[in-house]
């Protein structure tokens, strides 16, 4: 049984309903982060739980004693001029279970220096609580917290307004304290940090609550997925188009959901006709492999700057590079064939990246970087992912005449004095390219999916290429868009439910398209001798 339920828990504030029917229960030794617009209800509910807010209806249990449950505020009422030292403030934490009337024995004073070392404050163990920075004082507050040997522990924004190096120790701290058995909910704004230290999410909205299990993360109980039960929202009172805005239209209106939305929409228009010309030139599977090669490179990156996408996308791209080199070189060199020395190779880069991520990071971060997380992309990672995809466009389109007659009669291009190996490599760089822009947010073994699937579904719509490469576009827009949303209604993995939606795509056409299907295959047999073709 968890130590914090919420049942049918109705909140208020001035008379005005702020949440209702919520219900649900905090995993033990989890962290979960409440998330939700400004004004939706995050503050209301911390303090219900801490118990200074009566509900209107319903309850919380919490089966953890007063003096086991630590609360850090978003509005800190700490008198900043109060002499009291970085050490004297951690002691503080004692006093819930100790007593404040009593003193301090040798062992609070040794737990409080091995505190202080944990979080990289020992050196201002002395410093007045006003001469600190916010990252500094953040530092202590949890250092306080461990000191009460919290149970519970509640955190509004922790890690807003304070430097990276902070934020980096505070969650190794935390994500340490939920290893020993804490329970944690803590509000958080921004995607990257929730995707490295949640276990579950707890989003509010409209009133509501819904639980939205964060895929690319494992519970560290089970090693799997972490999820938790969704919370329905009645929809049957409202009107149809109000139905619709709710299910199709306001998801986007959370920030990480929009820029999800516009990651994928980069990717499907740069992907796709990548793949189509992989297919047209029987290299389908030649996409799959490389998407290992960048694995070593991207693992690497991560090795020397951690979640740096800018580096971990820069050692990508070299991997991937050089990797394909040195399979076209052993190709050439012992006369195998190049596919034969291109899976070696690939396979060999599979394990080597995998091994380097194990030895610099956890489980999570292995997971974050096979299957990626879109809904985790931020700024950062939009604003790489988008450039990245605009050069992909550009370099098509210059080379796109020269591409095509490259895939038709290599032996005319040669005849015109166009290299056709060195087409084939920019090409090649493109795919890399493209891999690599789409690590983040599917991952390194299904950001080919993009790539592969929608081109294999158009050539049952179309014999044409313009009309190939439009189709792909077009069934990966819809597999990016439905998949998000499949995402946030019924609380599954982003990655997986994109690829998976695009392989529906696939199964259908291959069934009733056009061209080639089970359908189109039926027709052509039963069709009278001399009718025309289908177009």
């Amino acid at each position: 049984m968890a130590r914090l339920q919420l049942h049918d828990l109705q909140l208020a504030r001035s008379g005005q309903t702020v949440l209702e029917h919520l219900d649900g229960s905090f995993q033990d030794g989890a962290i979960t982060a409440l998330i939700g617009a400004n004004g939706a209800g995050k503050s209301t509910l911390i303090s219900a739980i801490m118990g200074m807010l009566p509900p209107v209806a319903g309850r919380v249990e919490c089966k953890v004693p007063r003096e086991r449950c630590a609360w850090l505020p978003q509005q800190l009422a700490l008198d900043l001029t109060f002499p009291m030292s970085v050490e004297e403030l951690i002691m503080t934490g004692t006093w819930p279970s100790h007593g404040a009337l009593k003193g301090y024995c040798a062992a609070h004073y040794r737990r409080g220096r091995e505190i202080m070392g944990q979080l990289g404050i020992s050196h201002l163990a002395h410093r007045q609580l006003g001469e600190l920075s916010g990252g500094q004082r953040q530092r202590a507050l949890i250092g306080r917290t461990l000191m009460q040997e919290a149970e519970l522990l509640l955190l509004d924004e922790p890690f807003a307004n304070v430097d990276g190096e902070t934020v980096e120790v505070l969650m190794e701290v935390l994500r340490d304290m939920a290893t020993a058995g804490a329970t944690i909910l803590v509000v958080l704004h921004d995607m990257e940090q929730l995707s490295r230290l949640a276990d579950d999410v707890l989003l509010l909205a409209s009133g509501h609550g819904r639980w939205v299990g964060t895929e690319a993360l494992l519970d560290h109980h089970t090693g799997q997925p972490a999820r938790a039960p969704r919370l329905p929202i009645d929809f049957s009172d409202l009107p149809m188009l109000a139905l619709l805005d709710a299910w199709l239209l306001a998801p986007f209106d959370y920030g990480f959901m929009s820029r999800a939305a516009v990651a994928g929409l980069a990717l499907s228009l740069a992907a796709p006709p990548l793949g189509v010309f992989l297919m047209l030139r029987g290299m389908s599977l030649i996409g799959d492999a490389m998407s290992h090669a960048i694995l070593p490179g991207i693992a690497l990156g991560f090795l020397f700057a951690g979640f740096s996408l800018p580096i971990m996308s820069l050692g990508g791209i070299l991997s991937g590079l050089v990797v394909a080199v040195l399979a076209g070189s052993v190709s050439q060199m012992t006369g195998h064939r190049e596919d034969s020395a291109m899976a070696s190779f690939f396979l060999i880069s599979l394990a080597a990246g995998v091994m380097l991520v194990s030895l610099g990071g956890s489980s999570v971060d292995l997971t974050h970087v096979l299957f990626g997380s879109v809904l985790a992309v931020d700024t950062t990672a939009l604003l790489l992912i988008t450039s990245i995809a605009t050069l992909i466009v550009l370099a098509l389109a210059v080379i796109f005449r020269a591409l095509v007659v490259e895939c038709l009669d290599p032996l005319f291009l040669r005849g015109q004095g166009v290299r056709g190996g060195l087409v084939h490599g920019v090409f090649l760089g493109l795919v890399v390219l493209n891999l690599t822009a789409g690590f983040q947010t599917l991952g390194t073994l299904m950001a080919v999916g993009l790539m592969m699937l929608p081109a294999t579904t158009a050539r049952f719509w179309s014999q044409r290429l313009e009309g190939l490469i439009i189709i792909a576009i077009g069934i990966a827009l819809f597999a990016n868009l439905g998949g998000l949303l499949l995402s946030y209604h019924f609380s599954l993995p982003s990655g997986p439910a994109i690829i998976l939606l695009a392989g529906l795509a696939y199964i259908a056409s291959a069934l009733c398209g056009r061209h080639h299907s089970l359908i189109a295959r039926h027709r052509r047999r039963a069709a009278p001798l001399g009718a025309p073709a289908p177009h």
